[in-house]
């Protein structure tokens, strides 16, 4: 049999043994798992659990269902001790071989909850802080989230006035998050645990003008170290003097502590720079637009479904006229300004359902979507005009510049969006010949 354990940071944690068929998932009371979390949806997810395997599969939630911290977007197949968070709820599923219990089990065939836990109560509270923490950084997919919840935790557990995960794009803010600045800066110049205990007469001059303000009792503070680079700090402080100080043994955990969090930034941070490279692989670096690939993509959907849904789609190709004239006389960072600046207004001509792309060079392509050939030369010439009118500012001064659209329809005889855009590009030499700054439809 399957079995869900269902874990929150408050109470203790549940066990439930999946039914056969579907089990759902969400805030609503009707579900068989209820998760009572404000940023879990009314029907959050369905688990369909066979003899042989276990599915889950979100139901279009606001914040999204994660297994082993990936979001998962299709039916994913669990497998035994796999994590799923939900909201602020972690839960893992077990399966469990009934021919192996030495108890007897109860009737199975609906989900509800069978028994508690025992709760983690280990006689050294340090080790339930590090498996709270860990579990916290592993299944919180919000870093800021994570730190924050970490932080909590430790203040909780440690028995302190403040705690928090400060990171380094914040240094500059210690005092104003309500830290000594002093006992910062040893801690980030030492790249070593600060230690501040049995403050009295001239130990006090160790924490500074702001950690007298904050009436400092005895301070912690250990940097997050990734190589050496010095990527946060760890800072955690008491303002009871009736209070136990800190010593080297709340260093050691903290310090512990700290080689996690540093593990969770980094990876967060190789998290952020894939992002960006899969963004810059669809999008042109200079305008923002689409790129030729991303573009060339997003037209072959659109005409897959205006043929399929028989739904009018215009293509209009063009570029800016003598461009090269442009980057000959007044530079090319003067151009590269001009490129941008048309590719901004372009884009308040157009509508959101319109696709915008850089085709290479000065060129730039626009997918016109339930767009028929009149009213897509209302568009390309409303185009025209926006460019015309008014010149572009620049460090060189004002340059004005033309441009040539040709429009292309989709019609019967269209066979294949190669045969569209080159209806376009002739469109567009034709307005080219004619004389430039015009709009050309296929003849």
């Amino acid at each position: 049999m399957w079995i869900l354990t269902l874990r929150s940071p408050s109470n203790d944690p549940l066990v439930y043994t999946l039914k056969t068929g579907k089990n759902t998932i969400g805030r609503n009371l009707d579900n068989d798992i209820v998760i009572p979390d404000e940023s879990a949806s009314r029907w959050h997810a369905v688990i369909d659990c066979q003899s042989d395997q276990v599915v889950i599969l979100d139901q279009n939630s606001k914040n999204g269902t994660f297994v082993n911290q990936m979001r998962i977007t299709k039916p994913y197949s669990l497998k035994s001790g796999d994590q799923i968070h939900i909201g602020q709820r972690m839960a893992r599923v077990f399966y469990r071989n009934t021919n192996t219990l030495s108890v007897a089990v109860d009737d199975l065939s609906e989900t509800k909850p069978r028994v508690r836990e025992l709760p983690l109560e280990p006689v050294d509270p340090r080790a339930a802080l590090l498996y709270e923490v860990a579990n916290q950084l592993t299944m919180q997919p919000d870093l800021e989230k994570a730190l924050q919840e970490i932080s909590e935790l430790m203040r909780e557990s440690m028995e302190a006035t403040k705690c928090a995960v400060i990171q380094s794009r914040d240094f500059d803010r210690i005092r104003e998050l309500g830290f000594s600045n002093s006992i910062a800066q040893q801690a980030i110049e030492k790249r070593l645990p600060v230690i501040i205990s049995g403050l009295s007469g001239r130990t006090r001059k160790k924490i500074g003008k702001s950690g007298k303000l904050l009436s400092i009792s005895t301070a912690l503070c250990v940097p997050v170290l990734i190589g050496e680079e010095v990527a946060g700090l760890v800072y955690i402080y008491k303002s009871d003097s009736a209070g136990r100080d800190y010593d080297q043994n709340d260093a050691q955990l903290v310090l512990a502590i700290s080689h996690q969090a540093a593990l969770t930034i980094q990876r967060a941070r190789l998290l952020e720079k894939a992002q960006l490279l899969e963004k810059w692989a669809l999008i042109d670096a200079l305008t923002g637009l689409y790129n030729r690939r991303q573009a060339l993509n997003l037209t072959e959907l659109a005409f897959q479904r205006a043929q399929s849904l028989q739904r009018p789609l215009s293509l209009v190709m063009l570029d800016i006229d003598l461009f090269k004239k442009v980057n000959d006389t007044y530079g090319h960072p003067a151009g590269d300004h001009v490129l941008k600046a048309v590719a901004m207004r372009f884009k308040g001509q157009l509508r959101s359902i319109d696709t915008l792309g850089r085709y290479g060079g000065d060129e730039f392509m626009i997918l016109l979507l339930d767009t028929g050939l009149e009213g897509a030369k209302v568009i390309a010439e409303r185009l025209r005009q926006c460019i015309f009118e008014a010149p572009f500012e620049t460090e060189r001064g004002l340059i004005a510049v033309t441009i040539s659209l040709g429009i292309a329809a989709l019609t019967e005889d269209c066979a294949s969006v190669e045969a569209l855009i080159e209806q376009a590009d002739s469109a567009l030499y034709a307005a080219k010949k004619a004389g430039r700054n015009r709009v050309k439809t296929v003849a």
